[in-house]
């Protein structure tokens, strides 16, 4: 799993044009792992805040802040497509 993982993050580095943290993913904890696929799964599926909490089982949605990271991308097509209308 942490094979694939990482392999998953270096495309995702290399479609954006970034260069991909040596550090990250060496040695990953059970919280690293939910905070990336809880991001993945808020940039997937563009679930509300209220949703996405049932699915990662975070109780408050400031806990579920701390977690979710939307990638900087997602956030750009966002406000370009309301621009847009």
């Amino acid at each position: 799993m942490l094979t694939r993982t990482r392999k998953a993050y270096h495309a995702d580095c290399q479609a954006r044009g970034e260069e991909p943290d040596p550090e990250l993913f060496t040695n990953p904890t059970s919280h690293d792992l939910r905070h990336e696929a809880i991001s993945r799964m808020a940039d997937r599926t563009g679930w509300d805040p209220n949703r996405l909490s049932q699915f990662s089982g975070h109780r408050s949605l400031s806990s579920l802040k701390r977690y979710v990271h939307n990638s900087r991308q997602l956030l750009i097509d966002e406000l370009r497509s309301i621009g847009d209308r």
